[in-house]
């Protein structure tokens, strides 16, 4: 077989796994809402029903295991150790289960009591935990302690403070409801800092809820209008990107194995990471040739200088620069399948480097 042909049928076979749809895990559920996968298991808090559940995402069944119940909400879930901690949201507490142990009982972790504040989003970085509030409160935890307790980081943040998600020392967190405005927000806090303060990152959103990270990716979702956006934290000045569309009112997002997990209404479903963005791409006059290429790419019919990145089959950012000339040197590149995305002009082309 001719190189080229080798080649080509490597992308048509790469081109139809890493293009895949959204794809759904689990159905029929009551509000799904806390993803976190150990093990092979995906732990779900199951919030209408007042428990969490599991199954084997290796496993050719969707069979659910109960893990606990008799909870009050149960929202936000991490794991720590063999400790599976779960925000018991409309209990003001978090409860803690041994997920070895087959029981489905829990035990109190943490109870908040003053000020007041209803847990939704658990994180853990480190061996710190924090952990968002209803009320505007934002908390840490250290779990060397013997007997942790919630410090709070943020003294009050504007509004409802959701998921959280932890990227070179600040922290990034999803906010509705907040007072006197009818948007949403993501903000940040420099860990680091002796003083915490919240910053806007991102406004004039709708109503964010979940957030998940990928190289140097911060994906969020909005609920209300069933869409998935992307952030590049590499940007200057970096803007959404819409990925994802069409969804049921996708909340949480969790991300493994180059998959990203995704909690609606009543079920949960997963989508390759590779996949993202690239529904945007539209069949306009942009073009990128040759295709498979050994040296270069050149880009037809682009009207205006913009910037671009190139990422890898696994997502990792292998070049950007500014398409000045209409070409961009690929001749130092591995042999395999790229992605090239115009930032300015949200496109996305993938191409076969020989």
């Amino acid at each position: 077989m001719k190189t080229s042909s080798l080649y080509c049928c490597i992308f048509i076979a790469l081109t139809s796994s890493c293009f895949s749809q959204v794809t759904d895990i689990i159905t029929n559920l009551s509000t799904p809402t806390g993803l976190v996968i150990n093990d092979g298991k995906l732990y779900i808090s199951e919030s209408g029903k007042n428990r969490v559940i599991s199954i084997d995402i290796e496993a050719n069944t969707n069979e659910i295991t109960e893990v606990a119940t008799g909870l009050i909400y149960p929202l936000g879930l991490e794991i720590y150790a063999n400790d599976l901690l779960i925000a018991e949201n409309d209990a003001a507490k978090l409860s803690i289960k041994n997920i070895d142990n087959t029981s489905t009982s829990v035990e109190t972790f943490i109870t908040f009591e003053s000020p007041t504040t209803d847990p939704y989003g658990l994180l853990i970085k480190d061996q710190t935990l924090y952990t968002s509030g209803v009320g505007g409160y934002l908390f840490e935890v250290d779990m060397s302690l013997s007997d942790p307790i919630a410090v709070p980081t943020l003294s009050r943040s504007d509004g409802t403070v959701l998921n959280l998600i932890v990227f070179q020392d600040h922290l990034y967190y999803t906010e509705s409801e907040i007072e006197n405005s009818m948007y949403g927000s993501i903000k940040k806090v420099d860990l680091m800092s002796s003083n915490p303060e919240s910053n806007q990152f991102i406004g004039n959103l709708d109503s964010p809820v979940g957030l998940a990270l990928a190289n140097n990716h911060l994906y969020f979702s909005e609920p209300e209008l069933n869409k998935i956006f992307r952030i590049d934290l590499s940007d200057a000045n970096p803007s959404p990107v819409e990925v994802l569309s069409n969804l049921d009112g996708p909340g949480t997002l969790y991300i493994h194995d180059d998959f990203m997990y995704i909690s609606q209404l009543d079920k949960v479903s997963r989508v390759q990471l590779a996949t993202l963005g690239t529904s945007n791409i539209e069949k306009r006059q942009i073009t990128i040739y040759p295709n498979p290429t050994s040296d270069v790419l050149i880009l037809g019919e682009i009207e205006n200088e913009t910037t671009y990145s190139i990422f890898s089959i696994t997502g990792k950012k292998v070049k950007k620069g500014l398409t000045s000339d209409q070409k961009i040197d690929v001749n130092n590149f591995e042999q395999g399948l790229y992605f090239l995305e115009l930032n300015n002009n949200n496109k996305i082309f993938k191409f076969l480097k020989e």
